[in-house]
């Protein structure tokens, strides 16, 4: 139990120390310590109450236990006891557990790696609605890991994961849609359904993907100005495709008024993410005459800008 003051008093001495209020009251630091002894003495008797029902089979407390010692929160951290509570969890058919287990054996993460065995978990708690589960069908059976490949099937399970909201589901699924992977017929139509709603919860590689297909009319109406706001939203998360491609309409005037200084911007940061593209296009600028040697000196000083006001949030 040693350990809970420790942490709670660390805790508490950041957020006084960030308040700016100063405890020099002997009495007063003294009345907090008990507290915080009385806070640890709690926390270890509630983990006491629930590793005792876990014991006589409780499947909500065996999965509170097993993310107790996940987590390493009012218990130490310790990957192969939670291995072993999610398991039991999982074996009563509690869906969360069995995707946790399933997880924890695909990465090996307090276990020995084993893909097969987590692809049977990720089969059950799909079955039991978890989309999170189904997403990760969808990548085992795309990638081959612990079942045959099979694309109809990763499809399938994508498809739900979606349906259902999940994010990682929608842009993996739009992705597939619009590059035709592995013999999958290109659907525009559909795709745009998904990466549309993963445009809208911010994901940047969705919001550049759906700004070509609105810049060039592929599954939803040509729209050049729709385009570049998902271009820019992409950008300013620092996506270099969505960078390359705002610098590209701001190089040409699309949508925009034509600024090739702050096209070099963003291309600079673009080809400092290692987007080959980039490159080429401002080195084609330059060969044209479409950019001079100072708009690029002046480019690559506002991405310094950029660069250090972004790590400044």
């Amino acid at each position: 139990m040693s350990a809970f003051p420790f942490c709670i008093v660390s805790q508490l001495s950041l957020f006084i120390a960030a308040s700016g209020v100063k405890v020099s009251h002997v009495r007063f630091r003294h009345t907090i310590a008990i507290l915080l002894l009385a806070s640890a003495s709690v926390i270890a008797d509630d983990f006491e109450k629930r590793l005792n029902a876990a014991t006589k089979g409780d499947v909500a407390a065996q999965y509170a236990v097993a993310r107790a010692y996940f987590k390493g929160e009012g218990a130490p951290l310790d990957k192969a006891k939670a291995a072993a509570w999610f398991r039991k969890a999982a074996e009563q058919g509690d869906a969360k557990a069995q995707r946790v287990l399933a997880t924890m054996l695909a990465q090996g993460d307090g276990m020995e790696k084993d893909e097969k065995e987590a692809f049977t978990w990720f089969q059950k708690s799909a079955a039991q609605g978890d989309g999170i589960a189904s997403t990760n069908l969808g990548w085992f059976y795309s990638q081959g890991l612990g079942t045959p490949k099979n694309m109809d099937e990763a499809l399938r399970h994508y498809r739900i994961a979606a349906k259902a909201g999940q994010l990682d589901a929608q842009v993996r699924l739009g992705q597939l849609l619009t590059k035709g992977y592995d013999g999958i017929p290109v659907d525009y139509a559909e795709a745009s359904q998904y990466l549309i709603a993963a445009a809208e919860k911010g994901h940047a590689g969705a919001q550049n993907t759906l700004g070509v297909m609105l810049e060039e009319g592929l599954g939803v109406s040509k729209n050049v100005h729709e385009a570049v706001k998902m271009f820019r939203a992409a950008a300013v998360q620092g996506e270099p495709r969505a960078m390359m491609n705002m610098g590209r309409m701001l190089d040409l005037g699309i949508a925009v008024p034509r600024d090739r200084v702050e096209a070099c911007m963003w291309l600079v940061l673009s080809s400092e993410r290692l987007e080959d593209g980039a490159n080429k296009y401002m080195k084609h600028m330059l060969e044209t005459g479409r950019i001079s040697a100072a708009d690029l000196a002046e480019g690559k000083k506002r991405a310094i800008e950029f660069t250090r006001a972004a790590s400044a949030k």
